[in-house]
């Protein structure tokens, strides 16, 4: 996928977030995000690729179906930031994914985020997972 693609047209599809009233029956509502994204360059062809992946990849997985959409020709997946509902899918996307894709992260994609809240309490929220798979 190219840096810079020239759109006719471009079509974001929510896949996963955490509005729980959609209107398409048996949508999965979750904490975090994924938007499918696909832009009609101007030779015609559609150019697919994921932003974040939202919690669990089975949700994800659920609702492309739904909505009658899957990963195929998905040529990126774009990661905004580490935390853990927006990265938890990762590295089930890369696997269901047609082809070799490249992931745009942060270099800081793996180092470990916490929450740090009153008194005892610290939560991770980082990915769940390090360079060499899940943690």
């Amino acid at each position: 996928m190219g840096v810079l693609v020239r759109a006719l047209k471009a079509k974001l599809t929510v896949v996963i977030e955490d509005y729980s009233g959609y209107d398409v029956r048996g949508l999965v509502w979750q904490h975090g995000l994924s938007v499918l994204v696909e832009v009609e360059d101007g030779g015609g062809r559609v150019r697919r690729a994921l932003f974040d992946t939202g919690q669990e990849g089975g949700t994800l997985l659920r609702n492309l179906r739904i909505l009658g959409l899957g990963l195929k020709g998905v040529e990126a997946i774009a990661v905004s930031h580490r935390h853990y509902d927006h990265t938890g899918s990762l590295i089930e996307v890369l696997r269901e994914v047609s082809s070799r894709v490249p992931v745009i992260a942060h270099p800081h994609l793996f180092i470990p985020s916490m929450y740090v809240g009153g008194g005892d309490v610290s939560l991770s929220i980082g990915a769940p997972f390090t360079r060499g798979g899940y943690c």
